[in-house]
């Protein structure tokens, strides 16, 4: 087969929709193909509902997701990384329907808000003309909410794999979670 030079070509993939329950939809990606350097791509993707079907507005709920990733292609070895963000809000709710009619309740304090961040580098082997697989991969994610309760985590990851012949191959695997918790009084 003939070497070919392949032409530029750049993926995008967008919707729009509204829904029962008062529920937009938004999703956006794009991304660029066919590079032998480089794979670049970012979405974006919303839903809400400002109502549900369990007490109207009682039972809205949300997500908003952005992110992006790119890969750069070496000799040997790709280079990867990745970078998200989620924004997630829910109404809570499974209390006695009695109390609802009985009293005033505050709506705000029976949302529930979440950041989540992710972050996620790494370098995997790509040589198939040796017997040695290596992958490394680094990664922090945080979550916080609206209540003031956070959780930071760190992890590391490192596979290595050697193979010796058609049948054999002598593998390890390292990794480390490392993780920070709210301190509850």
């Amino acid at each position: 087969m003939k070497n070919q030079q392949l032409e530029k070509y750049y993926g995008i993939n967008a919707k729009l929709g509204y829904g029962n329950y008062n529920s937009p939809y938004a999703l956006l990606n794009l991304s660029t193909k066919r590079s032998d350097e480089y794979m670049l791509s970012a979405g974006f993707n919303h839903y809400s509902s400002a109502k549900g079907p369990v007490l109207d507005n009682f039972s809205g709920a949300g997500v908003t997701n952005l992110d992006v990733s790119g890969k750069y292609f070496l000799n040997n070895l790709t280079l990867f990384a990745t970078a998200n963000y989620k924004y997630q809000t829910y109404s809570i709710y499974g209390y006695d329907p009695a109390e609802i009619t009985s009293q005033l309740i505050d709506i705000l304090p029976l949302k529930q808000k979440l950041n989540i961040f992710n972050f996620n580098v790494g370098l995997v082997d790509n040589n198939l003309k040796n017997n040695i697989d290596s992958d490394l991969r680094l990664g922090i994610n945080y979550l916080s909410n609206n209540f003031n309760i956070s959780e930071f985590i760190f992890e590391f990851n490192y596979d290595f794999k050697v193979r010796m012949g058609d049948a054999w191959a002598v593998s390890a695997l390292a990794n480390y979670t490392g993780f920070s918790l709210p301190q509850l009084a």
